[in-house]
C-alpha cells in the first residue's frame, strides 16, 4: 500500500466537485416488513444529517466515548449511528469480532474499558445471559444503545 500522491488528491477533488448533497451515497436494503425487501437510496445529506443528530442526541459532543460496536456495518445502526456519528464527534469504536459473540463483546468491554455499547435486543439478551454465567464485570459502561428491533420488557 503506497502513500497518497498529488494525482490521487486531484482525482478526489475532481470527483467531489461534482457531488451534490442530494445525490445518492448509499443503498440500504430493507427487510421487507411492510412489503417486499427493496433497496432504499440514502443521500449524502441524509446520511451525514442523521449521523450528526444521532450523535447529538447521544451526547457524543459532550464526552469522549469508547464504543463497543456489535452491530453490522451494512445496517444503518452500525453504518450511520455507529461509525459515522463516532467519526463526526471523535469517538472511538472497537469492534469485538467479525460477527456478534457475547463473550467477545464482554472481553472487549473489560479489556478496552468501553464506555458505551451498541446492540440489538437479542444481542443484549445474549450478553446479559453470558454475564450471569461468567460473572464478567463491565463497570466502565455508562451507556447502552439499543435499536434494530422492538425491545422486550425483560431487557
Amino acid at each position: 500500500m503506497g502513500s497518497v500522491t498529488s494525482e490521487h488528491l486531484r482525482a478526489v477533488r475532481c470527483t467531489t466537485s461534482k457531488l451534490q448533497m442530494d445525490d445518492a451515497a448509499n443503498l440500504q436494503f430493507t427487510s421487507g416488513t411492510t412489503g417486499k425487501p427493496k433497496a432504499a437510496q440514502l443521500s449524502h445529506f441524509s446520511l451525514v444529517n442523521n449521523a450528526y443528530l444521532v450523535g447529538r442526541k447521544l451526547d457524543l459532543h459532550k464526552q469522549d466515548e469508547l464504543i463497543c460496536l456489535n452491530v453490522p456495518l451494512v445496517h444503518c445502526f452500525g453504518c450511520v449511528a455507529g461509525t459515522m456519528s463516532a467519526a463526526i464527534f471523535g469517538s472511538t469504536i472497537v469492534m469485538p469480532a467479525p460477527s456478534f459473540r457475547a463473550d467477545a463483546a464482554l472481553r472487549c468491554i473489560e479489556k478496552e474499558g468501553c464506555t458505551a455499547i451498541y446492540g440489538t435486543p437479542s444481542m443484549y439478551i445474549d450478553i446479559l445471559e453470558h454475564v450471569e454465567c461468567s460473572h464478567n464485570h463491565v463497570p466502565s459502561i455508562r451507556r447502552a444503545v439499543i435499536s434494530g428491533a422492538p425491545c422486550p420488557h425483560q431487557v
